[in-house]
C-alpha cells in the first residue's frame, strides 16, 4: 500500500447520528485520520439543515470527508441497502481507495468482488442467520482477486464462533470498540457541571441505549434504593426514553434525571463530574459473553470509578480495580458498589486511575484503526481469536 493510504469508511446509519454504532464507525475513521490516511465516510446524509461542520463538531472529527449518496431514483429503485453499497463502491473505485473498511455486508461483498482490499467489521450475534453473513464467511476463503481480507469484530466469542461456521480463521480478528481519549480524558481545570448534575447529592451516571438488557431496571431498583444518590441516564431511543420516564414516574424516583440522547461531544462533561459511572448489562441477554461496549472506554478515559456487572464480555477486557463488580440484575449488589465506589479511597484511586489510563491507550481509536490496517495487511500487530485464549 502507498504510504498515505486513502480509506473509504462505509456505515449505512445517518450522518449525526448518537446511536452506538454510527459512533463507533465514525470514531474508527477518525482513528485512521489520525494515523495520517486520507479517509472518506460514505453514509447517509443528514436530516434536512444539519451542516457538515455541526456534525464534524458533535463528533469530534474534523478531518474526515464526507460522502453522501445521490437522491435520485435510481438509487432508491430497488434494495435500499444493495444500491448504497453498489453506489459506495463506485465512489470508492473512482477515489482510488486503498482499503474498504466497511461495517455493511453487501458493501464489503461488492467491494471484494471488485477487486478492492476489505476490512468487514461485524458484531453479529453467535447463532445470527443472516445469508449475507455466510456469505462473508465463505468470502474469506476467495481469491486474490476476490476475497475478504479481513474480519474484525469485538470478542474472541465471536471470533471463534465464525470460524466455526466456516471464516478463515488467519483472516478473523478481534480487535476491541475504542476510546477517543483526547476528547474524554479529562482536563486539568474542569469545566462547569452539566445543569442536570448541579447539587449536593452525588451522582451516578449512565450513558447508552435504555433496553432492559443493559440492565435499566436495575439501575432503577437501585436508585430507589438510594434516595440520596442522584441518578441520571444518558442516550436512548425515543420510545425507550419515553418508556423508561414513565417506569420512574410510576415509582415516585425523584431523584432519577431520564436526559435522553446528547450529543457525542457534550457527553465527557457529564461523566467527569459523576461520582461514579454505570456499566450494568444483564447476565440473562446472549451478548454478556461477547458485549463489547463502546462506553467502557469512554468511562475509563474519564477517570471516575466504575460499577460494572460481573459477566463474561467485560471480564474479557477489565478487570479489577479497574471497575467494582456487581452481581448482574441484582439491585442490592448494585447499591452496595455505587455506594463504594462514591466513597472511594484516595489512594486506590489513584491506582485505578493509573491502570485505567495504560488500558485506554491501548483502546484508542487510533490503535483500533492501525489494528484493521494491520489485519488486511496480514500483519501480527493484533489479538486473533485464538491469541486471546
Amino acid at each position: 500500500m502507498k504510504s498515505r493510504l486513502t480509506v473509504g469508511v462505509i456505515g449505512q446509519f445517518l450522518a449525526g447520528s448518537t446511536l452506538a454504532h454510527a459512533i463507533n464507525v465514525t470514531k474508527t475513521a477518525g482513528g485512521f485520520a489520525r494515523l495520517g490516511y486520507r479517509v472518506l465516510l460514505f453514509c447517509q446524509r443528514p436530516a434536512p439543515g444539519v451542516e457538515i461542520d455541526t456534525i464534524a463538531r458533535e463528533y469530534a472529527e474534523p478531518l474526515i470527508e464526507w460522502r453522501f449518496p445521490p437522491t435520485s431514483p435510481s438509487l432508491i429503485a430497488g434494495d435500499p441497502a444493495l444500491e448504497f453499497a453498489r453506489w459506495a463502491i463506485e465512489e470508492c473505485r473512482a477515489a482510488r481507495v486503498d482499503l474498504v473498511y466497511a461495517r455493511h455486508f453487501h458493501a464489503a461483498l461488492i467491494g471484494a468482488e471488485s477487486g478492492l482490499r476489505v476490512a468487514l467489521e461485524t458484531h453479529a450475534h453467535v447463532g445470527d442467520s443472516n445469508p449475507l453473513l455466510e456469505r462473508c464467511f465463505q468470502a474469506t476463503h476467495g481469491t486474490t482477486h476476490a476475497r475478504l481480507d479481513a474480519i474484525i469484530t469485538i470478542s474472541p466469542v465471536l471470533g471463534r464462533h465464525y470460524v466455526s461456521r466456516g471464516a478463515d480463521a488467519s483472516r478473523v480478528r478481534v480487535v476491541p470498540d475504542g476510546v477517543d481519549e483526547a476528547l474524554f480524558t479529562p482536563p486539568s481545570a474542569l469545566p462547569p457541571k452539566p445543569v442536570e448534575l448541579v447539587g449536593d447529592q452525588p451522582v451516578a451516571v449512565y450513558a447508552g441505549h435504555l433496553y432492559d438488557y443493559k440492565g435499566i431496571p436495575t439501575i432503577l431498583q437501585a436508585a430507589a434504593l438510594l434516595p440520596r444518590v442522584r441518578f441520571v441516564l444518558l442516550g436512548g431511543l425515543p420510545e425507550d426514553v419515553s418508556r423508561t420516564q414513565a417506569t420512574v414516574a410510576a415509582r415516585h424516583l425523584c431523584n432519577v434525571c431520564i436526559l435522553g440522547p446528547r450529543p457525542h461531544s457534550t457527553i465527557p462533561s457529564y461523566l467527569w463530574h459523576a461520582g461514579t459511572l454505570l456499566l450494568t448489562p444483564s447476565a440473562t441477554h446472549a451478548s454478556a459473553a461477547w458485549t463489547s461496549p463502546v462506553k467502557l472506554g469512554e468511562y475509563l478515559a474519564s477517570g471516575r470509578p466504575i460499577v460494572a456487572s460481573d459477566i463474561g464480555g467485560l471480564r474479557e477486557w477489565v478487570h479489577e480495580p479497574v471497575v467494582r463488580w456487581c452481581r448482574p440484575d441484582c439491585a442490592e449488589s448494585l447499591s452496595a458498589q455505587i455506594t463504594a465506589a462514591i466513597a472511594e479511597d484516595p489512594a486506590a484511586a489513584r491506582v485505578r486511575k493509573q491502570i485505567a489510563s495504560s488500558l485506554c491507550r491501548r483502546l484508542s481509536y487510533s490503535s483500533r484503526a492501525h489494528a484493521i490496517v494491520a489485519a488486511v495487511e496480514r500483519a501480527v500487530h493484533v489479538v486473533t481469536f485464538a491469541e486471546a485464549e
